[in-house]
C-alpha cells in the first residue's frame, strides 16, 4: 500500500489501487498518485488479498492515516501512524488465531517505523474481521545518505512524501512477499542454467560479461567504440553494427556490444546502481585493450548508461552519443512542467509501472507478473501505440524479425528487464543537468538523437536536456519513432557524425 503525507494533510492509495482518504494534496504536488476517493459506508471494498490456498487466511490493508509529520534537521522524522487492515478466514471449519501482527513503513527500502500494536487476531470461520493500530515515530534517523536526502528534497520541494506499508503476517512471512518475490536467476554456466556460448570477461568482483565484436580487427582499428543495447535485447542487438561495409573499411571502425547484467550470457548485478553501469564499461574497455580513451554509443535504456559514463568516466570518452536515451521521471533538477508533460504522454499502465519501480522496487516483479491489471507495455511486448515510421520499421525489418526474447532473458527477468526499470527510475545521485562538457577544448563530443514521434520514450525532456546543454550536439528526427536507429542509412550517419562530425 502506498501513503502518501503533504503539507496539506494525507492520503493513500490500497494495495495495490485502491486509494482511500481524504485532504489529499493538489494535483501538481502529487505528481504520480492518481485522485483519491474518501473511503465511506459504500466504498470499502477491501483490496486485493494475498493468500497461500483457498482456506487460509487472507491478509489486505485498508487504510493508512498519518499526522503529526515533520522532518527534522540531521535526517531525523517524528510522526503518528495508524493503519487498518482486513483479516478473512474463509474456511468453513477451522478458527484461525495469530500473535501480534506487525505493520512496517517504508521510505523507498528504508524501515521508517513498525506499528506493532495490534491486538492478537483470533477470526472465527467464515468471517471477516478489521483492525486498527496506531504507533509514533520519535526521532528515527534515516541513516542512508541518499534516502534522507530524497526524503528531505521531496518535503521541500513537492511537499509530499510518499511511503510503502507492509503487513508482516503473524507466522513472519510477508503476506504479498509471498506473491511478489522474484524467482533466482539461472546462471550461465551453472548446473540449471544455460550454457555459455559467447566470449566473456571476468570483472573484478567476480561477474561476467559477455561480448560481440564487429568491424575491422580490433588491432587494426582506427576508432573503437562499446555500444550498450536497450531494454530486452542483447549484444547481437547492435543496431549502429549495420554499416555499410565501405564506412566500416573506410574509416577503420571496430565495434563492441555486450549483454548487459542479467542479459543474455552475462551475470546478473543485484547490487546494480548507475555508477556501476559505468565502471563494468571502463573495465570492460581496460580488459579487451581498447587504450586510454574509447567512443560510447547508447540506446533507450542503453543510453542512461552513457549519461552514467559522462558522470564517472568522462576521462575516458573520445566522444559519446545518445540515441533516444530513455529518462527518469524523477530527476530533481527538471522543472515540473517538463517532467509532468513528458510522463502524461505515457498510458496510464505504463504510468504506474514507472511509479512502482521508483517508489516501491520491491513490488516491481509482482507488478509485472500478476494478471489482473496491465503490466508494462515494453515490458509485455504490446506497444500498440507506435509511430507509424516504427510500425514499419517492426513489420519490415529483418533483425527485429529474428529477434529471439527468450535467449535475452533467459537467466529470469527479474535481474533484466525488471533491473532496468528499478535502477532506471530509482535515485541516481545526480541528473543529466547536473553534467559538465566533458570536452571542453572540443577534442571530442556528445550527440543526442531523438524521434519527434517517439511514443515510448517522450522527447520532452531529452529536448530540455539538449536546450539547458549547449555543447550537446542535438539531432530532432522529424517524423521518426524510437526504433529509427534500424531504418536505412541511419547507422552510418550516426557513426559519421560521432567519429567525423559529418552533418
Amino acid at each position: 500500500m502506498e501513503a502518501a503525507v503533504g503539507k496539506n494533510g494525507s492520503y493513500v492509495m490500497g494495495f495495490p489501487l485502491y486509494p482511500a482518504t481524504t485532504n489529499a494534496a493538489s494535483d501538481e504536488q502529487r505528481r504520480g498518485f492518481p485522485s483519491a476517493p474518501p473511503l465511506t459506508a459504500n466504498n470499502t471494498a477491501a483490496p486485493p488479498l494475498c493468500n497461500r490456498h483457498r482456506s487460509s487466511p487472507e491478509f489486505g490493508l485498508t487504510s493508512v492515516s498519518v499526522s503529526k509529520f515533520n522532518i527534522s534537521e540531521g535526517s531525523e522524522i517524528t510522526a503518528e501512524w495508524e493503519v487498518g487492515f482486513l483479516v478473512r478466514n474463509p474456511n468453513p471449519v477451522w478458527l484461525h488465531w495469530f500473535d501480534h501482527p506487525v505493520v512496517s513503513v517504508y521510505y523507498r527500502d528504508q524501515l521508517v517505523s513498525e506499528l506493532g500494536s495490534f491486538p492478537q487476531v483470533k477470526i472465527p470461520r467464515n468471517t471477516t474481521k478489521s483492525y486498527v493500530g496506531k504507533t509514533v515515530a520519535v526521532g528515527k534517523r534515516i541513516e542512508d545518505r541518499e534516502v534522507a536526502e530524497a526524503m528531505a528534497r521531496d518535503w521541500s520541494e513537492q511537499g509530499v512524501v510518499a511511503f510503502t506499508i507492509r503487513l508482516l503476517q503473524i507466522d513472519h512471512s510477508y503476506t504479498n512477499l509471498k506473491v511478489i518475490q522474484p524467482p533466482s536467476p539461472k546462471i550461465c554456466g551453472s548446473p540449471n542454467g544455460p550454457p555459455i556460448t559467447a566470449p566473456r570477461i571476468r570483472l573484478k568482483d567476480g561477474r561476467y560479461l559477455a561480448y560481440k565484436e564487429y568491424g575491422v580487427p580490433r588491432d587494426e582499428a582506427k576508432f573503437k567504440i562499446i555500444y550498450v543495447h536497450g531494454l530486452n535485447s542483447g549484444r547481437h542487438n547492435t543496431h549502429v553494427a549495420n554499416l555499410s561495409p565501405e564506412v566500416t573499411e573506410e574509416l577503420g571502425v571496430y565495434i563492441v556490444s555486450f549483454d548487459r547484467p542479467g542479459y543474455g550470457e552475462s551475470d546478473p548485478n543485484p547490487k546494480r546502481t548507475v555508477k556501476s553501469m559505468a565502471l563494468d564499461i571502463e573495465e570492460l574497455a581496460d580488459q579487451l585493450g581498447l587504450g586510454s580513451k574509447f567512443y560510447v554509443i547508447g540506446y533507450s535504456i542503453g543510453g542512461q548508461w552513457i549519461w552514467s559514463c559522462l558522470k564517472y568516466i568522462p576521462n575516458r570518452l573520445a566522444g559519446a552519443t545518445l540515441l533516444a536515451p530513455a529518462v527518469n521521471y524523477w530527476w530533481p533538477r527538471f522543472p515540473a512542467n517538463v517532467s509532468n508533460e513528458a510522463f502524461n504522454q505515457k498510458s496510464p499502465q505504463d504510468q504506474w509501472v514507472n511509479r512502482v519501480a521508483h517508489y516501491t522496487p520491491w513490488l516491481f516483479y509482482w507488478w509485472n507478473t500478476q494478471k489482473w491489471f496491465p503490466a508494462s507495455s515494453a515490458l509485455s511486448g504490446k506497444l500498440n501505440n507506435l509511430s507509424s515510421q516504427d510500425k514499419e520499421i517492426m513489420s519490415e525489418d529483418s533483425a527485429v524479425k529474428k529477434f529471439k526474447p527468450q535467449q535475452v532473458t533467459q537467466q529470469g527477468v527479474f535481474e533484466s528487464l525488471h533491473r532496468d526499470f528499478i535502477v532506471g527510475q530509482g535515485a541516481w545521485g545526480f541528473d543529466p543537468l547536473d553534467l559538465e562538457n566533458p570536452f571542453p577544448n572540443n577534442e571530442g563530443f556528445v550527440h543526442l538523437w531523438h524521434g519527434d514521434q517517439d511514443r515510448i520514450v517522450p522527447i520532452t525532456m531529452n529536448r530540455y536536456i539538449a536546450q539547458q546543454h549547449t555543447w550537446i550536439h542535438y539531432h530532432e528526427l522529424s517524423g521518426a519513432g524510437h526504433f529509427f536507429p534500424l531504418a536505412d542509412g541511419m547507422p552510418n550517419a550516426i557513426i559519421k557524425a560521432l567519429l567525423i562530425r559529418e552533418k
